[in-house]
């Protein structure tokens, strides 16, 4: 558990990592393979989310994920592109926090995923939090550090969080 007060100074509340849903690439779950591989083709991700019509997280889909739906061992069946649906293919589960979480869960979670969905308490998709959004602010965080007087700071507060511990 990271210390409340290391939590605060690295972020006031978890929103200020995510990127809002207005503003994240995304695909409806009705939608065919092809809508979806145009989508992450034009947006330049390697995964986004899949909701449903009323905005909630149904799942995530990659491009690999479609190409492996319309592979067989001896050809690629781009008709497939058109029959099947995103959530034929999609991952049904993906990692997934609210909006109130703790920070230590969401790193924890970003070791081994580029982004983690928030959702509210009826699973609707407020947006992302990328490894890359938490990654800046934490090299923002260590740069303020060489100024000596918040190099000071810092230190006492991690002592008193060591203290705590």
């Amino acid at each position: 558990m990271i210390h409340p007060k290391i939590e605060a100074l690295v972020a006031s509340k978890m929103l200020d990592f995510m990127i809002p849903a207005d503003n994240v690439a995304n695909v409806i779950d009705q939608h065919t393979l092809s809508t979806g591989l145009l989508i992450l083709t034009q947006s330049n991700y390697t995964m986004i989310p899949v909701l449903s019509a009323e905005s909630k997280l149904m799942g995530v889909i990659s491009m690999s994920m479609i190409i492996k739906a319309v592979m067989t061992v001896d050809a690629i069946e781009m008709e497939r592109l058109d029959e099947l649906k995103v959530r034929d293919v999609m991952l049904s589960q993906p990692v997934r926090v609210q909006a109130n979480c703790h920070l230590a869960d969401v790193l924890n979670y970003l070791i081994d995923q580029n982004f983690v969905c928030v959702v509210d308490g009826d699973n609707r998709f407020l947006g992302i939090i990328t490894r890359k959004n938490v990654m800046q602010r934490l090299t923002h965080l260590l740069h303020l550090t060489s100024n000596p007087g918040e190099v000071a700071r810092l230190i006492k507060l991690f002592e008193t969080a060591e203290a705590v511990v």
